[in-house]
């Protein structure tokens, strides 16, 4: 059984919930509330996978809706474990962003919906990840950005794509490459998505992570080549070759 796991003191993440109990059944799912923190939630229950519908923060304030795994390439600056990543269910992932995507196409809206590389916590022993709203207290209380967001994880509940799951290297925190992959190409699925401001400081063994902390099998990675210098391409080479998987480079 999935759990939707969200939080009364987090505007969006309230929101989101209001919606999915509204205008779906959730029968077979296990709902949970709490008022913790939403870096903090309880996540320790058995369970197929958790979705946590959350607010999303940035520096632009710019109008986005994003999903993303959970989990920490290096220090632990915003919750969970430090060098420690998450179980991530990339099929779920891509399900959400092209529903998404493809909503806010329909209604010809202005919104920036994208892929995030993993970051902050929690820790959990289950698969794991997020779906937001962002950026500011007027996006988080748009009742339409959650009825888009609901409908996106509705979609990740009541179908699982087939796909090759890809680790992602390099490139900024919003993933543009892999998110243009992620909506285009539907024989892939974006896993594990390391940026480039966390290569240089990556060990090899939290990088084994990327590739086997998943729920599908890591095929292959994708090298955003333009998203890394010189050094970090080198770096990663070695990592993947390390590690014997496959890679490919693209512009």
């Amino acid at each position: 059984m999935p759990s939707i796991v969200y939080s009364t003191t987090n505007i969006a993440s309230a929101s989101i919930a209001r919606a999915l109990q509204e205008n779906f059944s959730l029968k077979g799912i296990d709902f949970v509330q709490t008022d913790k923190h939403i870096l903090e939630i309880p996540c320790d229950m058995q369970t197929d996978f958790i979705i946590v519908p959350s607010t999303h923060k940035s520096q632009s304030n710019m109008r986005t809706l994003t999903v993303h795994a959970p989990g920490n390439w290096c220090k632990a600056d915003f919750g969970g474990k430090e060098k420690t990543l998450n179980t991530v269910y990339a099929s779920k992932m891509k399900e959400i962003l092209c529903s998404m995507h493809s909503q806010v196409q329909e209604k010809k809206l202005d919104w920036n919906v994208s892929l995030e590389v993993d970051h902050h916590g929690p820790t959990c022993s289950s698969p794991i990840l997020f779906a937001e709203i962002g950026s500011t207290q007027q996006e988080w209380r748009d009742e339409q950005a959650a009825q888009i967001v609901a409908q996106a994880i509705w979609d990740a509940l009541a179908h699982t794509k087939k796909c090759k799951c890809v680790l992602g290297i390099g490139g900024g925190h919003y993933a543009p490459l892999f998110s243009k992959y992620e909506i285009e190409k539907e024989e892939l699925a974006m896993g594990h998505m390391l940026p480039k401001y966390r290569v240089d400081e990556v060990e090899y063994k939290t990088f084994l992570q990327g590739i086997t902390k998943t729920v599908e099998k890591t095929e292959y990675a994708i090298i955003d080549w333009k998203g890394l210098d010189s050094k970090q391409r080198e770096k990663m080479i070695s990592f993947c070759d390390r590690a014997e998987l496959q890679y490919e480079k693209k512009k």
